[in-house]
């Protein structure tokens, strides 16, 4: 039987709840990896580049939110910067050399 190569997949948010738990569900063989604050700020570009230039993945799984939603009604700015701009950026460096 010929061996699947499995994809290699950037879990972005992995250090809160639903990231912990897809890292825990990946299937034996994934090649997974996981990242969240500080080393990935998913509201800069620039930090997200670093992360997908150092893991080169072929999926990204947007697990990152802000998700206190009193905080979120405190701070509208930062609740669009996280989960609207956010997973923009996000998707940004996943899509390039893809055409729409």
């Amino acid at each position: 039987m010929p061996t699947v190569e499995m994809p290699s997949v950037l879990v972005a948010g992995a250090r809160g709840m639903l990231g912990r738990m897809l890292l825990a569900a990946a299937p034996p063989g994934t090649r997974i990896c996981g990242t969240d604050l500080p080393e990935c700020d998913i509201t800069d570009p620039g930090s997200i580049s670093r992360e997908m230039d150092r893991i080169r993945p072929e999926w990204v799984v947007n697990c990152a939110a802000f998700t206190d939603v009193d905080g979120c009604e405190a701070s509208p700015g930062r609740a669009e910067a996280v989960n609207g701009m956010g997973a923009l950026n996000l998707a940004g460096p996943a899509g390039k050399g893809m055409s729409a």
